[in-house]
């Protein structure tokens, strides 16, 4: 299952700019589909939905390369079915270790994209002495798919050994899973919106969110 899960993100990381299939590169799509193909629906949509909230703020526009949010999904998912994490008090801690996987999946790109320059100045070269090699578009387009297909498997690999010796290691200290006990899904997909009201850019919905906040946070003292 470990190697399915592993080919399942490196071929969705292939939607991310070599074929423009945007939507379903998002987490709720990936999740969606997860769902549909494993069955674990209520795990994978509770995830897809922190990560799509979390994330929403940052979207590719022009040269951004925004964090890879089904690389840290999808982790979570090969985490939560590795040591039977079920519920979210259980994936608070595995949540906060996944997220510096998106920015290092946003960061592969780049070096990834940098690499392809070289390409370009060949496929320039080509179209003004085309010569013999009439086929050289197709071979870079597909060592280009090839590599980064690969590329993206490789850091899906690294980051799943990260984390499974991290919690081994934090398991092995403490003598059980590190927990953040009350935690529900309502509570960190709060926290993750705020990702959602960041990406409106008004500022009466952060002064909105402020005093909702504050009002919450007063009436649990009260009570």
């Amino acid at each position: 299952m470990g190697l399915s899960r592993r080919f399942f993100f490196a071929l969705f990381a292939l939607l991310r700019y070599e074929v423009n299939l945007g939507f379903l590169e998002r987490p709720l799509s990936v999740g969606f589909i997860w769902g549909a193909i494993t069955g674990e629906w209520q795990m994978a949509l509770s995830l897809a939905v922190f990560h799509e909230l979390l994330w929403l703020d940052l979207f590719p526009a022009g040269t951004y390369i925004p964090p890879n949010g089904v690389l840290s999904l999808l982790l979570c998912l090969v985490v939560a079915g590795r040591f039977n994490l079920p519920s979210p008090d259980l994936l608070a801690v595995p949540l906060l270790l996944v997220l510096p996987a998106a920015l290092c999946g946003a960061q592969l790109e780049y070096l990834l994209r940098k690499r392809e320059n070289r390409q370009y100045n060949a496929i320039l070269h080509w179209g003004r002495q085309p010569g013999d090699d009439r086929v050289l578009p197709a071979k870079i387009v597909r060592s280009s798919l090839l590599w980064h297909g690969f590329a993206q498997f490789l850091l899906f690999v690294a980051w799943s050994l990260v984390l499974d010796v991290t919690i081994r290691i934090f398991a092995s200290a403490f003598g059980y899973i590190p927990r953040v006990s009350g935690v529900m899904w309502g509570h960190l997909w709060f926290v993750a919106g705020l990702g959602g009201i960041l990406s409106l850019r008004i500022r009466r919905a952060y002064v909105v969110f402020g005093f909702s906040l504050a009002a919450g946070v007063a009436a649990l003292v009260v009570i």
